[in-house]
């Protein structure tokens, strides 16, 4: 995993309590709300890493920034500062009650080994923020003064947190190709003929919806990039790209041009384990991007071989 989404996914982890982790923040009735979301403040813009909502007793917005590095950016901390709850919810909807009723909590989360350098980034800057610290076994959250949050020290599963985001943006066209080759394979299975590449991200990464607009266009298109060089550089019969309309989120548009799940059965499996080698072949050395629930390669190709014994597998991912 990149390090850069330590902080990011250990804050999902410990408010969802996914893969065995505890979930301090879920306990304190926190609920993921939004991830990626650009706020507009008197100081400026400033893109929110992650929200939680709470609407126990007094309602409690969370907003954090997930940071991998050493350093605090005294813009970015001030516009943590300046935010208010109402500038959140132009952006993301709140519901009931109203942004007055909301008290805001702002949260920066980083690595252990940079703790001591976030803190003192944090004590220069206008903007008064709690802290969690990410550790290779465990994970504390200390308040700062006037916080409703809980201080908590937990422990945890030993090593990185969860896979739960990946990728962003910046991320290099192989890791992108790590997620949605198998999704297409899934999508021709499917024996789907068209697919909006959104779509394919959308199938591909979690919480994907919850992400700012801004930010699922960006992936959109990254996706978009990385299937058209991937397209120039190979072969490959399965699928052509097509440009996308406005509605198919701003990103192109795949066409399913040859699915072996049309053939004569005497060629399916063959047409199954032949897209397999070619792809698998394409991603050879790549370090693995895998998902929980995510269908490898190989799941694809029994699956499609598993047909002629009645069996079929569930072809969707979360």
């Amino acid at each position: 995993m990149d390090q850069r989404f330590i902080p990011l996914n250990a804050l999902i982890a410990l408010t969802e309590g996914t893969s065995n982790w505890p979930r301090p923040l879920g306990d304190q009735g926190f609920r993921l709300a939004a991830l990626e979301v650009p706020v507009t403040t008197s100081r400026g813009k400033v893109v929110v890493d992650f929200s939680a909502s709470c609407r126990v007793d007094n309602p409690d917005l969370l907003v954090a920034e997930a940071k991998s590095g050493n350093n605090v950016e005294p813009d970015q901390l001030d516009r943590y500062g300046a935010m208010t709850v109402a500038d959140f919810a132009r952006q993301v909807t709140l519901g009931s009650p109203g942004p007055d009723a909301w008290n805001l909590e702002r949260v920066y989360a980083c690595l252990s080994d940079a703790v001591e350098s976030i803190k003192l980034g944090l004590s220069g800057g206008d903007g008064v923020c709690s802290l969690l610290i990410v550790g290779p076994e465990r994970a504390w959250f200390e308040p700062c003064d006037g916080s409703r949050l809980s201080a908590f020290d937990v422990a945890t599963p030993v090593g990185l947190p969860p896979r739960i985001v990946v990728i962003d943006p910046q991320s290099p066209d192989g890791e992108f190709l790590e997620l949605l080759l198998p999704e297409i394979t899934a999508a021709a299975r499917r024996q789907e003929t068209t697919i909006a590449v959104a779509s394919l991200v959308d199938r591909a990464v979690r919480y994907f919806k919850l992400c700012g607009a801004a930010y699922q266009g960006s992936m959109t298109r990254r996706a978009t990039d990385a299937l058209r060089s991937y397209l120039r550089d190979e072969k490959d019969e399965l699928f052509s790209i097509e440009y996308g309309s406005q509605a198919s989120g701003g990103g192109g548009v795949v066409r399913i041009e040859q699915s072996p799940a049309t053939f004569d059965p005497r060629g399916e499996t063959q047409g199954w384990q032949r897209i397999q080698r070619h792809t698998e072949r394409r991603l050879r050395g790549k370090a693995s991007a895998g998902v929980v629930g995510q269908l490898s390669f190989d799941e694809l190709a029994t699956e499609a071989i598993g047909g002629d014994e009645g069996e079929e597998g569930d072809d969707a991912t979360d």
